[in-house]
């Protein structure tokens, strides 16, 4: 009876082992912190604030669509605070240059903006890079009419 004791000890001893050696440990490692989209979409540099120069293609309600390309517009943005900006945008439209002042919000990933342009309409904008950027004009007056202007640092 011994002898079976012993060996079924033995046998399960040896199991035990041979189990021990087949079961992996469990290895724990610290997270590393993940940059918040914030951080990622953030270039340097992605500021309105200067000078910007460039052309736009538009419609307007009577007039019709128009390739503005021999006209250049301009925008000056003077004032940046966080996100918030202002300047003027000078533009012309039927023949005569306005001058009209503008504020905006910049978005909190910097890649895109709205700004408003006193009496002339909304914008929406886009930096295509830190030098470039797209505005997407809005007029809902007593004629409508919305452009896409493509405007360059200078």
């Amino acid at each position: 009876m011994r002898l079976i004791v012993s060996f079924f000890v033995l046998g399960a001893l040896a199991a035990a082992i041979l189990a021990g050696g087949c079961i992996s440990s469990v290895t724990t490692t610290t997270p590393t912190a993940t940059p918040t989209p914030y951080e990622v979409l953030t270039p340097p540099g992605n500021t309105l604030l200067g000078n910007w120069t460039g052309t736009m293609v538009s419609y307007d309600e009577g007039t019709g669509y128009a390739d503005n390309g021999n006209r250049t517009m301009s925008m000056a943005v003077t004032g940046e605070k966080d996100r918030l900006f202002s300047g003027t945008m000078v533009i012309q439209a039927n023949g005569t240059l306005y001058t009209v002042p503008i504020a905006g919000i910049m978005a909190k990933d910097r890649q895109s903006f709205v700004l408003v342009e006193k009496n002339f309409g909304y914008v929406t904008g886009t930096f295509v890079n830190g030098n470039e950027i797209e505005l997407d004009w809005h007029n809902d007056g007593p004629e409508i009419g919305v452009a896409i202007d493509t405007l360059q640092r200078v």
